[in-house]
This record gives structure tokens, sequence and C-alpha cells, in this order.
């Protein structure tokens, strides 16, 4: 359900950042930027917190402060970089024209691609050959075994 949810999330956030040049996406969440985008890549406040130096309390005090409209600019500039994101009037993401969605397969796909090297080169060396194109156990892995809560835990 969680899932479902994250992605409607990421699609009503992504839809919003397509159409940048209306002056009404730049409105914010009822919940704040923050915490709407970090609720949408499946970011909990302790993982937040863990790459800012802070603590999940933290993180919702700020998130709060946010949706109120009392943030200060230097720490809603901080959480967007915890997000991966430039602060502007709005959060979006660092890379132009990517979106929600597209940031977390990538990121989903450089993490498994890791591991699926690692488990080429490891049955090379017992003279092994894995089954199938590197493509289709990429998409397998991904498919089976790829969490979107995973994604921020690795370095």
């Amino acid at each position: 359900m969680w899932d479902k949810l994250r992605l409607q999330s990421r699609k009503r956030l992504d839809a919003r950042f397509a159409a940048m040049p209306d002056a009404e996406v730049f409105l914010p969440p009822p919940k704040g930027w923050v915490k709407a985008i970090r609720e949408a890549l499946g970011m909990t406040t302790r993982q937040l917190g863990r790459r800012l130096g802070k603590t999940s309390q933290t993180i919702l005090e700020l998130e709060r402060s946010e949706a109120e409209g009392r943030i200060q600019l230097n720490s809603l500039a901080k959480l967007a970089e915890g997000l991966d994101c430039r602060l502007v009037y709005a959060l979006i993401p660092n890379t132009p024209q990517q979106s929600l969605q597209e940031a977390l397969d990538n990121r989903a796909r450089a993490i498994v691609l890791r591991a699926v090297l690692a488990l080429e080169h490891t049955m090379a060396l017992e003279d092994q050959q894995p089954d199938g194109s590197r493509e289709a156990r990429i998409r397998q892995y991904i498919a089976d075994l790829c969490d979107e809560r995973m994604v921020w835990d690795k370095a």
C-alpha cells in the first residue's frame, strides 16, 4: 500500500515539476516541499537526518517550520541538499527534466548494477557463466529485490 502511495505522490510531484513555467507550481504542498518530496522518495526522517548529521526529531521540527512558513532559508537549503534538490522557490530534482521516479529508478539501477557486476566477477572466478543477459538480470533483480527505501540506505 505504501509503495502505491509513494508512486502516486511521485507522479503528482513530477507532473508539477514538468509544468515549472506555470506560477502555481511554485506554491508549496500543504505539508511542505521537504516532507512531500521525502515521502515520495520513500526516505525516512532518520535517513534524511543521517544525511545531514541531524536527529529524526530535528528533521520533523524543520518540516513543521517549513509547512508553517517560518523556516529560515539556510535551513531549507540544507534540507534541500539532503534531498538531492536545489533551493529555488520550490524543491526540484537537481538533474534538469528528471522526474522523482527517474531519480529513484536510476539510484536503484546503480545499486543493482554494482551487485550484478560483483556476482558476475565471482562467477567468472569460479569458471561459471551467468544465465541470460546482464540487462535481463538487472531488471529481474530490481523487480524482485529492490525496495524504494533500500536505495537511500546505500552509499
